[in-house]
């Protein structure tokens, strides 16, 4: 049986206030997107045409999506202003992540292949095996464990502490890490809000969304931490064996494959639809989901047609 979790705040009572993106201010916007254009103008959602699966995984961005497909190639829908829906026609990958305006795949020689919106800074590192993106930036493990960052650093966020990991995720301006114990450490804009996990605990993961965190214990229950307004800090006590964080929510699996979502769901993205899904992935106000029959399938903000019902 599939239990859906709607505990969501619908942003009626608690906000958290967010400056513009003028300069390399002391906040950071978190929960509000940098410009990257007016995503909800002159878009038909009903008529866009859908790139055809099956799907692999998928990778929920600003206001698109992408899915990778069994075969290593890409395709994208939703906003498409900075060419982010346009990948390589041969490119070939291992892994896909998607920021705001930008998606990038990890290939099978550790490099790393970009289409939309350029991040700032120097080019990617070489040499990697994970991957993952914030809102301009990008981090990921090398073969030894160390973390490697580029792109946008005026908050540090792609300046990672030396070490070795297991797991790295990109938040909006700020990024995390897991080492070998169970440990987390983070670094970037607002690390007095982003940065502090529960006293003592100890994670087997760890993803970073706009300005808060959230990681599985050991038994897998959730916990969260960061700029908790709208209930992103209050998961559910249920054990679950993956996360996503997306600029205002998180969702994750069960053992069953039933998603569970918490946060803010102004835009419907942790109303999720019911269903069976083996991978999900949270976008700045959207979710997208993968069935076991490689279907993607979407909810939340759907304004530039990056949140379809069902992507074949």
């Amino acid at each position: 049986m599939i239990l859906v979790l709607l505990a969501c705040d619908a942003d009626t009572a608690e906000t958290d206030t967010a400056t513009t993106d003028t300069a390399a201010t002391d906040t950071a916007p978190v929960d509000t997107a940098p410009d990257s254009g007016d995503p909800d103008s002159g878009v038909d959602t009903d008529d866009a045409e859908l790139p055809i699966g099956p799907w692999a995984a998928v990778a929920a961005g600003g206001f698109h999506t992408c899915g990778l497909r069994d075969d290593g190639s890409v395709g994208c829908w939703g906003y498409a202003a900075d060419d982010q829906t346009t990948p390589p026609a041969e490119g070939r990958y291992t892994a896909l992540a998607s920021a705001l305006s930008t998606s990038c795949g990890l290939t099978a020689a550790g490099t790393v292949e970009c289409w939309g919106a350029a991040l700032p800074g120097e080019p990617a590192p070489t040499g990697l095996r994970t991957l993952a993106l914030g809102f301009t930036h990008g981090c990921g493990l090398d073969e030894v464990g160390s973390v490697r960052c580029w792109g946008d650093d005026r908050f540090g966020q792609a300046s990672p502490p030396a070490g070795a990991y297991v797991d790295v995720s990109a938040g909006a301006y700020h990024s995390c890490a897991l080492d070998a114990a169970g440990a987390v450490v983070c670094w970037g804009e607002g690390l007095g809000v982003n940065g502090s996990p529960p006293n003592g605990s100890t994670f087997t993961t760890v993803r970073a969304g706009g300005a808060h965190n959230c990681g599985l214990d050991p038994a897998g229950y959730p916990a969260c931490w960061g700029l908790c307004g709208g209930d992103r800090c209050a998961p559910p006590a249920v054990p679950l064996t993956t996360l996503a964080a997306g600029g205002v929510h998180t969702c994750g699996l069960d053992a069953d494959g039933a998603p569970w979502c918490w946060g803010l769901d102004e835009d419907g993205q942790c109303s999720a639809v019911v269903d069976t899904y083996t991978g999900v992935s949270a976008g700045f106000r959207h979710t997208c989901g993968r069935t076991p029959d490689g279907t993607i399938r979407c909810w939340g903000d759907h304004g530039a047609g990056q949140a379809p019902d069902e992507v074949p």
